[in-house]
């Protein structure tokens, strides 16, 4: 005689559990989505890796560089000048050519003996898979190069200091 209170309790739980559900499921978006913008807020800078005589060319993140395509990518090379004070000049080469007016850097007065870092940014849409122009998306290898430009921006390889292979991954 007394079912309909068992059943008022069972529809009781159902309504408590798919509130609890619910109210656990926007909790752990509102966390997701504090944590998203945390994290997009945190930016931890690569290490200072000085150049070296035996290791004139040094890039924070090793031999590769990972970019993203559609973005400027800025980074930085830190170049050691084993001969006498000279006005440095970096370029990038990579397999299907110089990235040209691609690449952004200005040149340096580096002491003897004293290593520099460079800054450099590839304008975004350097590597592409639409223009035949640029440079393919995924794994490039290229060369950075560092000049003497004594007095003067060409680049000639007789002015040539020192290079080094590097992989760029434009994702």
């Amino acid at each position: 005689m007394h079912k309909k209170a068992s059943l008022s309790l069972s529809i009781n739980a159902v309504v408590v559990l798919v509130l609890a559900i619910t109210m656990l499921g926007l909790g752990l978006g509102f966390t997701k989505g504090m944590f998203g913008q945390l994290k997009e807020q945190l930016t931890v800078p690569p290490p200072e890796i000085p150049a070296t005589a035996s290791d004139p060319i040094v890039l924070p993140t090793g031999g590769e560089l990972s970019i993203k395509a559609s973005k400027d990518a800025v980074f930085v090379v830190n170049f050691f000048n084993n001969g006498p004070e000279s006005e440095i000049i970096a370029d990038i080469e990579c397999t299907g050519g110089t990235l040209g007016t691609s690449l952004i850097t200005a040149p340096q007065t580096v002491g003897a003996q004293t290593y520099r870092g460079f800054q450099m940014i590839i304008k975004r849409d350097t590597f592409s898979d639409t223009n035949q122009s640029d440079l393919p998306l995924g794994y490039n290898i290229c060369t950075v190069k560092f000049y003497n430009t004594l007095g003067t921006v060409a680049l000639n390889d007789d002015k040539l200091l020192e290079n080094k292979q590097i992989v760029i991954n434009a994702q």
